[in-house]
């Protein structure tokens, strides 16, 4: 598995977590709204993000974030080797 590989399914799994959805229900190129994630719900996601993988999201970024790409993305701007 490939590092970008290992961090989509790290990721998928924190979503599926807050969204309390089995993972297979969440598609890669979903759109949080789409999976039932609110805003507190986009919280929880970012810092449960931030603690897997030790970053640290800037604020600003936060309200950005609406899609699995986005996060995807950011994680991988902050984090490189992410996994």
């Amino acid at each position: 598995m490939s590092e970008n590989e290992k961090l989509i399914e790290a990721v998928t799994e924190i979503v599926a977590d807050v969204a309390e959805l089995e993972v297979e229900e969440v598609a890669p190129d979903a759109k949080l709204e789409d999976l039932g994630v609110d805003s507190l719900g986009g919280l929880r996601i970012v810092a449960a993000v931030e603690k897997k993988f030790g970053i640290v999201i800037d604020e600003a970024e936060i309200p950005k974030i609406r899609t699995m790409p986005d996060i995807f993305a950011l994680v991988e701007r902050h984090a490189p080797e992410a996994t």
